[in-house]
């Protein structure tokens, strides 16, 4: 898969669950999301930014938590026992595969609000470039409920400009409706490097979009920019860590 990552910048794992694990994927991440506005904590991920309409923007919004896996088990279970989705990570970046940070995203029915295009670099630049994104699908992945779309080769451009005050590009530049839409099968995990440009549309459909987005570097990748800590960051999913950084106690 190296080559096909190397030349498009993502590449598709398929059937990397077993149905057991897509229905437990499912009925936790409802509950998570559930749990998180039942103490009024903040679930919603609809980006800022005049890329919809205030109209639009009244009738939309998109569901998410921060590192799942502190609120349920079973996302630590697959973060960790996921050997297919990890073998590949290893072909792509090397043996030693650390996590960044995690991220449930879940489009509710007929609502779901799109992402503009972009690249997730600005967020957390480093200096080799390895990281990248495994989005596990609990659901299928459409066109009608708001599926990935990306543009194929574009982490071979770099950084690109965006938008003055935001991190997404210039919407008449990179529209949604002209990037490929990755549509998989729930189990799929669609792995994708943070230059690769990539956005999502709406959900019109009658069903919800889950979808867990686990971000992994090479252990040897180090930070250009001090920020976005998160909570697991830094553990080790496979191999080890060779710069031997050590947590005071």
């Amino acid at each position: 898969m190296r080559e096909d990552y190397e030349r498009d910048g993502f590449v598709i794992v398929r059937n990397a669950m077993t149905w057991e694990q897509i229905e437990e994927m499912r009925r936790e991440s409802d509950a998570v999301v559930q749990r998180a506005k039942d103490v009024q904590a903040g679930t919603s991920f609809f980006w800022g930014g005049d890329f919809v309409s205030p109209e639009e923007r009244a009738k939309l919004d998109i569901n998410g938590i921060h590192d799942p896996q502190f609120h349920s088990a079973a996302f630590s279970r697959l973060l960790v026992s996921c050997d297919k989705v990890l073998d590949v990570v290893e072909e792509l970046i090397g043996p030693n595969i650390q996590l960044h940070h995690t991220k449930l995203i879940v489009k509710p029915p007929e609502s779901g609000a799109p992402f503009p295009m972009h690249q997730d670099y600005p967020y957390f630049p480093h200096e080799k470039d390895t990281m990248l994104a495994a989005m596990f699908h609990f659901d299928d992945a459409t066109i009608e409920n708001g599926c990935l779309r990306v543009v194929p080769g574009s982490h071979k451009s770099g950084k690109l400009d965006t938008i003055t005050g935001t991190n997404y590009l210039d919407p008449k530049e990179f529209s949604i409706e002209n990037a490929l839409p990755c549509e998989v099968n729930s189990g799929d995990v669609l792995i994708f490097s943070y230059l690769t440009i990539h956005g999502s549309g709406l959900n019109t459909s009658d069903r919800p979009r889950r979808n867990w987005l686990v971000q992994m570097r090479a252990a040897d990748d180090l930070p250009t920019v001090d920020t976005h800590h998160s909570r697991g960051q830094g553990m080790m999913l496979r191999g080890v860590d060779p710069l031997v950084r050590m947590s005071k106690l």
